[in-house]
């Protein structure tokens, strides 16, 4: 199990000057309500990254929406829209994001990879994403379950801060007749093991039901995968909730 140290506060104050606004330029359809992207689980590698100034070191590690399909470019994928976000928050610390997205891997596929492409990283923090294609898959919730558990405390053992990105609300995904079953795998074992949750599910489920953007605008035809724009405002509530913690947050 994962058992974060405290960070202080007060380190990360002794570093940081004025940081611009993420938000700054914001397409106002990313707009997520803080409610959505609070997390009081701590992340004391990463803050003590950007406390001391950097560099500061993510992995991001998934399947499509990591890799980047839809995307007009590698450029538009989130890791790479969520570095630039990063370095609008913390500028002068050298921070970067690796991409470590393979389309189509479900997450027992992934963790084969954890050596490779976390471990012999040596991140600060990791942003797993999955779940989506183990839905679509016919994977059973059960199996699921263990390879969640199997992969945090894989994570666990490195002694990482972690973040799991839940799956899309998107039009393929909610046509699961057991989906909820995946989602509340996932709430669970976070919760278990004490690891960060960025919600994109309920976040684009706002988006949505809110009437703030719609599947056409943020998704690609196939109805699953982000466009641009999802891409986009997918880094950039991420990027909030990273920033908006209070042992990450930047002096104003």
């Amino acid at each position: 199990m994962i058992r974060p140290k405290v960070v202080r506060v007060a380190l990360v104050a002794l570093v940081f000057l004025a940081a611009a606004p993420v938000a700054a330029g914001l397409d106002p359809r990313c707009h997520v309500p803080d409610a959505l992207i609070a997390d009081p689980v701590p992340l004391p590698r990463f803050a003590a990254a950007l406390a001391r100034g950097g560099p500061v070191r993510i992995v991001a590690i998934g399947s499509s929406s990591t890799y980047g399909a839809g995307a007009s470019s590698p450029a538009q994928a989130y890791p790479a829209r969520l570095e630039a976000a990063l370095r609008t928050h913390y500028p002068g610390v050298a921070t970067t994001v690796l991409n470590r997205g393979v389309n189509g891997h479900e997450a027992g596929e992934m963790i084969r990879r954890f050596d490779r492409d976390v471990r012999d990283e040596r991140p600060d923090l990791v942003l797993w994403q999955f779940g989506t294609n183990a839905a679509l898959s016919g994977a059973t919730p059960d199996a699921f379950r263990r390879t969640v558990r199997d992969g945090l405390e894989r994570l666990g053992d490195f002694g990482v801060d972690v973040v799991v990105i839940t799956p899309q609300f998107a039009p393929r995904f909610n046509e699961v007749p057991n989906r909820k079953a995946f989602l509340d795998a996932i709430e669970r074992a976070t919760r278990q093991h004490r690891v960060g949750v960025f919600d994109r599910h309920a976040i684009m489920r706002h988006w949505v039901d809110s009437g703030q953007m719609s599947f056409a605008a943020m998704l690609t035809p196939d109805g699953l995968h982000h466009n641009d724009l999802g891409y986009a405002c997918f880094a950039e509530a991420l990027a909030a909730q990273l920033t908006r913690r209070p042992d990450n947050r930047p002096r104003r």
